[in-house]
């Protein structure tokens, strides 16, 4: 297989479906296999909110950095920075969704904990869909 036949098979962004990363494995067909739909959605949503900007090869600005949140204090400052990277990157690299509401939240519950809720909208018509995690305290 060329390497130009190898590159006709990745969805492009102007494509129906995006990659989503990690990939699903390889199917019957010997080829990648990519998730569709909200499962895809999802998936580049979490893999923005795990991954350090930086750490992809080739896409300097992928990623929110949660991880270098954890040791800051729950604050106003804080959670706004959160916001403000969450909102931010998932505009520029999830172009399939609206994003209808973004808490950044202190935890009720656990001063130490910060409450994140992503509200958005996926574009094809699909039902509206909300993430919900944590960000500090011990388990």
């Amino acid at each position: 297989m060329s390497q130009t036949d190898a590159r006709a098979r990745i969805p492009s962004r102007t494509a129906s479906r995006i990659a989503s990363f990690p990939l699903g494995g390889i199917d019957a067909q010997g080829r990648f296999g990519f998730a569709a739909g909200n499962t895809s959605i999802r998936e580049v949503i979490w893999g923005l909110l795990a991954t350090r900007p930086g750490e992809r090869i080739g896409q300097p600005r992928f990623g929110v950095g949660l991880h270098d949140y954890l040791h800051l204090p729950n604050t106003e400052t804080t959670r706004s920075l959160i916001r403000e990277n969450i909102a931010t990157s998932i505009a520029r690299y999830e172009p399939r969704i609206v994003l209808e509401e973004l808490i950044v939240d202190a935890s009720p519950v656990r001063p130490d904990r910060i409450d994140i809720r992503i509200h958005y909208r996926p574009l094809d018509g699909s039902p509206p869909d909300v993430i919900e995690l944590s960000v500090g305290g011990a388990a």
